[in-house]
C-alpha cells in the first residue's frame, strides 16, 4: 500500500478487498493468477507522497488499487493526479482499480482528459450503488452564451457523459430568470440539435410561464415536440414565512419564488422540492407531493424527486423518509436498499 502524506493514514478498502478475494472483476489473465505470491523483497508499506515523492517503485505492478481523495479543482485535483500517475507503475496489460466519484466524468473543474483515455483501456465502470443521474447542461451553454456558439462545449459535455450510458437518466436544461417567453424559439432550436437518444428536462424561472396560460401552453408545446419534461421547482414552503437561519436567508437570496406546479408532461416527471432547515416543517410542506407522486406511480410514470433544504444537512435522510411516506400510500412500491453502515476507517 502506498499512501499520500506523511502521517499514518488508514483507508477503507473493504469493497475492493472483497472484489479481489473473489477475483470476478479481474480480466482473465489475472483471474487465475496467484495474487499472493512469494514473500516480497521490498517493503510492503511505504510511507510517502505518491504524487510528489520519488518512491522506490517500479513499473511492474499487475494490479493497482486506490481510493484517492477528491479534493481541490482543475490541475490541483488530487484524485486526477492519482489516476494519471498510477498508469506509470503498471506493467503492460496491468489493471488499475480506483474508487472515484462519478462526477470525475462530468465535473467541469476536474475531468479526465482525452489524452489519458488514449493511454489506457477502460474495461469497466462499476457502479457501487443503483444511481441514475439527472445531468445539468453547463452554465456556459445555458446562461453565459444563451445557446449561441455552443457547438464545442455541447460536444464536449456529451462526450464527457457518454461513459455513463443508461445511468444518464435525463439531461437537465436549467434556464435563468432572464429567459423570457420570447426566447422559446431559441430553446426549441437547442432541443432540435441535441441527440434524440437522451431524455431532456427543462427548468424555467421566469414568472410569466406560471402566471400567463398563453406562455405556459406555448412552453408545453415546445417541450412536447421533443418529449421533454418541465422540471418543477417547489419553493412555496421556503418562502411561506421569514427566514430563520443564515442558510435560509441565503436560500431566499438565490432561489426563485415560484408556485407549486404538479403537472407531468412525460412518463418521467422531475420535481425539485426545497423545505426549511427544520425537518418537521420540511416534512409538513411536502404532504401535497405525496398524493401527486403516488398518482404518477399508479399511472405507470417513473418520477424523480429531489429533496432539498437550505443547508442540505439532512437531505439524504429526508429523501429516504419521503420515499417511505409514498410507500405507505403505495405498499407495492419497492423499499430502498439499506445504506451500508459506516464507522471509523480501518486498514482492512
Amino acid at each position: 500500500m502506498y499512501t499520500r502524506g506523511h502521517k499514518r493514514l488508514a483507508s477503507n478498502f473493504s469493497v475492493f478487498k472483497e472484489k479481489v478475494r473473489h477475483k470476478h472483476f479481474l480480466p482473465p489473465f489475472l483471474r487465475d493468477k496467484d495474487l499472493t505470491g512469494p514473500k516480497p523483497d521490498r517493503p510492503v508499506i511505504i510511507q510517502g507522497d505518491f504524487i510528489k515523492d520519488q518512491l522506490p517503485l517500479q513499473d511492474d505492478f499487475d494490479l493497482i488499487i486506490g481510493n484517492p481523495p477528491w479534493e481541490s479543482r482543475g490541475d490541483k485535483q488530487i484524485a486526477l493526479h492519482f489516476v494519471k500517475r498510477s498508469v506509470m507503475f503498471l506493467r503492460n496489460k496491468g489493471v488499475g482499480c480506483l474508487l472515484l466519484p462519478s462526477t470525475i466524468l462530468v465535473n467541469r473543474y476536474g475531468t479526465l482528459d482525452g489524452g489519458w483515455f488514449r493511454e489506457v483501456t477502460v474495461e469497466k465502470i462499476m457502479q457501487l450503488a443503483d444511481f441514475r443521474f439527472v445531468l445539468k447542461l453547463p452554465k456556459l451553454i445555458t446562461h453565459e452564451r444563451r445557446f449561441v456558439d455552443v457547438d464545442v462545449p455541447l460536444r464536449q459535455f456529451l462526450a464527457a457523459i457518454e461513459p455513463l450510458g443508461p445511468r444518464a437518466h435525463a439531461l437537465w436544461v436549467q434556464l435563468p430568470p432572464s429567459f423570457v417567453p420570447g426566447d422559446l424559439d431559441a430553446l426549441g432550436a437547442l432541443l432540435r440539435r441535441l441527440p434524440r437518444d437522451h431524455r431532456y428536462a427543462v427548468e424555467v424561472r421566469h414568472r410569466a410561464f406560471f402566471e400567463d396560460s398563453r406562455w405556459e401552453q406555448r412552453l408545453e408545446k415546445v417541450l412536447g415536440e421533443f418529449d421533454a419534461e418541465w422540471v418543477g421547482f417547489d419553493t412555496t414552503v421556503l418562502f411561506a414565512s421569514p427566514a430563520a437561519s443564515a442558510a435560509e436567508k441565503e436560500a431566499w437570496m438565490k432561489k426563485p419564488r415560484l408556485p407549486r406546479r404538479s403537472r407531468a408532461l412525460t412518463a418521467h416527471p422531475i420535481v425539485r422540492y426545497i423545505g426549511r432547515d427544520d425537518a418537521a416543517r420540511t416534512v409538513e410542506g411536502w404532504q401535497p407531493w405525496l398524493d401527486t407522486v403516488t398518482d404518477w406511480l399508479v399511472e405507470g410514470r417513473s418520477p424523480t424527486v429531489f429533496i432539498h433544504t437550505p443547508d442540505n444537512a439532512e437531505s439524504l435522510a429526508l429523501a429516504r423518509r419521503f420515499h417511505d411516506d409514498v410507500r405507505a400510500r403505495l405498499p407495492e412500491l419497492e423499499p430502498l436498499t439499506e445504506p451500508i453502515p459506516t464507522g471509523p476507517p480501518t486498514l482492512f
